[in-house]
């Protein structure tokens, strides 16, 4: 039995990494979610590096920042990452860009990684991410 269920284990993980679609990963492991007049931007980060994100949003009359939380990852080790997500909420029709920097504010150095969302938000109150890019994870 044990060597049946690790076969089936193998090809199981051969199937995820050529058919991904068939088999959803949890949400907080998305790039980002939209439901409706609502969007969450999930980015990995690291709290005890002294590294944190930070957002900017070129028009805060389209959409607005609701509040931030950080999950710490599966691993219980100390200095193990997780994922910072921070939601956001449409306020008026029109087109925004969200830019995000994560880099030790103390530092004059260069962010370690940035994150760049351009959104709509439809006459409805509905988000949309038009594009999207993130640079610099490994």
């Amino acid at each position: 039995m044990k060597i049946l269920s690790k076969i089936i284990a193998f090809f199981m993980s051969i199937l995820m990494a050529l058919f991904p679609s068939l088999f959803p990963q949890k949400d907080l492991e998305k790039d980002y979610l939209i439901k409706g007049s609502s969007l969450t931007v999930n980015l990995d980060a690291n709290a005890s590096t002294g590294y944190s994100w930070s957002y900017e949003i070129s028009d805060e009359d389209v959409i607005r920042f609701v509040h931030s939380t950080y999950t710490s990852g599966e691993s219980n080790l100390l200095g193990s990452g997780g994922r910072e997500s921070f939601v956001f909420s449409a306020c008026h029709e029109g087109k925004a860009t969200i830019s995000f920097t994560y880099a030790q504010e103390w530092t004059e150095d260069p962010p370690a990684k940035t994150a760049e969302f351009e959104i709509t938000v439809d006459s409805d109150g509905n988000i949309s991410v038009e594009q999207y890019q993130i640079i610099g994870y490994q």
